[in-house]
Formats: structure tokens, sequence, C-alpha cells
């Protein structure tokens, strides 16, 4: 925030990884805006923070079946190029 501030950003969106105290990790997700006087101070910001965990958990899951998929996909070529 302190760096979208010194750029005198409008807008900021970033995402935050939370690890509570029971180990479980909680991905949020914020978007808003920064509103400045005319010295260029910022004197208001205003957004959203929502919880992404579940997608997260699920683009996770995807690299994970995308990669086991290759690496299916690697060996049954070459079991057919060695077959042959």
């Amino acid at each position: 925030l302190r760096d979208s501030m010194a750029r005198r950003d409008e807008r900021f969106a970033d995402e935050y990884r939370f690890v509570h105290p029971d180990g479980g990790v909680h991905w949020m997700a914020a978007v808003g805006r920064f509103f400045y006087d005319d010295a260029g101070q910022a004197v208001r910001m205003t957004g959203v923070v929502q919880d992404i965990t579940a997608r997260k958990e699920a683009e996770a899951r995807q690299r994970i079946e995308a990669e086991r998929n290759r690496l299916l996909a690697q060996a049954a070529e070459q079991l057919l190029t060695t077959s042959d």
C-alpha cells in the first residue's frame, strides 16, 4: 500500500496469504482506490477484501493435475517409442 501511495497510484490490487496459528492457510484479495488532496497526499482509501482461498486451492489442484497429465503423456510416449 505504501508503494502505491508513494507512486500516487489511484487504484491498487494485491493478494495476501495468511497462515493461521493452527497452520491453516487462507488467501485474501484486496482491491481499492486511493483519494488524494490537492497537495498529492493520500487522504482516503476505499476498497474491499475478499477470501479467495477456494480459488487458490482450485488453481493448485489444476496445476498438479496438469503436471500429472504431462508426466503421463511423457511416459506413454516413451513406452510407445521403446516398444517399436
